[in-house]
Parts: C-alpha cells; sequence; structure tokens
C-alpha cells in the first residue's frame, strides 16, 4: 500500500508539472530568486529595499522587480532584471531550447522544458506552468524573445479554488484547479 501511496504521489507531481519528462531534479527551483523567495515577511523585503510602491515597483539593477503581497509575505515576484537568478542560475538572460514536439490532449505539436510548455502566440512568445515542491503550488510565466528571457514571474497558488492574478509586467499567471 505504501509504495502505491509514493507511486501515485509520484504521477500526481508530474501530471501536475505539465511534463511527463521532467524528473525532480531537471525542475528548477522557482520559489527563490536572488534574495527574494516566495512566502518572505514583508518586514524583511522593506527591511532591504524600502517601502514598497505598487504602481512602480522597485527600481533594480538592470530593470525592474514587482513584487505582491498576501497576509505581509510575497506571494508574486515579477523581474526583467537579470540580477535575480534562481539558485541554479536561471534567470532573465538565459536561453531555453525549444526542444522537440510532443502530442498533448490539447496541441498537437507542444514543446516541454522542466515542466513548463511554450506557448508561441502568449506574449510574442513564454513558457508557462503549474508546478508544485513539497505542498506549494505556483503558476511560472517566462516571457522570451527568439528563446531568451526577457522577464520571470513566479506567483504562489490557494490552496483551493481558481485566482487569476494580473502581471505587473507582460502578462498574467493564473493557478489551477485545487488538488
Amino acid at each position: 500500500m505504501k509504495a502505491l501511496i509514493v507511486m501515485l504521489s509520484t504521477a500526481l507531481t508530474l501530471i501536475l508539472s505539465g511534463d511527463g519528462f521532467a524528473t525532480r531534479s531537471e525542475q528548477t527551483n522557482w520559489r527563490k530568486l536572488g534574495d527574494l523567495y516566495l512566502s518572505m515577511p514583508l518586514s524583511a523585503v522593506q527591511y532591504e529595499y524600502g517601502p514598497y510602491d505598487d504602481r512602480r515597483g522597485y527600481r533594480v539593477k538592470g530593470g525592474s522587480l514587482f513584487l505582491g503581497f498576501k497576509s505581509n509575505r510575497v506571494s508574486y515576484i515579477g523581474t526583467d532584471s537579470p540580477a535575480f537568478k534562481t539558485v541554479d542560475g536561471f534567470g532573465v538572460g538565459t536561453y531555453i531550447p525549444l526542444g522537440r514536439c510532443v502530442k498533448t490532449k490539447t496541441n498537437p505539436c507542444a514543446h516541454k522544458w522542466r515542466g513548463l510548455t511554450y506557448m508561441p502566440f502568449v506574449l510574442g512568445g513564454s513558457w508557462h506552468g503549474i508546478l508544485k515542491y513539497g505542498e506549494q503550488k505556483m503558476a511560472v510565466l517566462l516571457r522570451v524573445e527568439k528563446g531568451n528571457v526577457k522577464n520571470v514571474s513566479v506567483q504562489t497558488c490557494p490552496k483551493s479554488g481558481w485566482v487569476r492574478i494580473t502581471d505587473p509586467g507582460p502578462g498574467r499567471l493564473r493557478c489551477g484547479l485545487p488538488l
């Protein structure tokens, strides 16, 4: 029974990631960008960056940084600055290869990368997906031009229900159905 639960849990993780090919070691840890992380206390952000302006965000080296807060904790990070990278070095300026075409339920030729799906007609080209790490679900949106990442957005998802997030940058993030 325990083996069956582990197997079903692994299968569910792959289904939620939207990519039957990505293993956990191939997925990028999107929870942290630079020195910021999802669920970081607002007080810690303001200590490092000063008061937050909802309309302008923060002006940072190489671009802008937009944040969203829920219950005084970071729930959204969006940036076009190459200064904010994930722990494995991924961020603005990174090149993502298109990869091979795979058939899905809704697309005869979908492209997948680390749990994300390429959408050529969204924002002039973007990678998106709903990913899960531990108990935390998050929406990830990467806007690309000629394969190079121009904007990174990551949003925590609620444990239940739908939510539509308007990205202050160039797109929208949307979390999926409850688990």
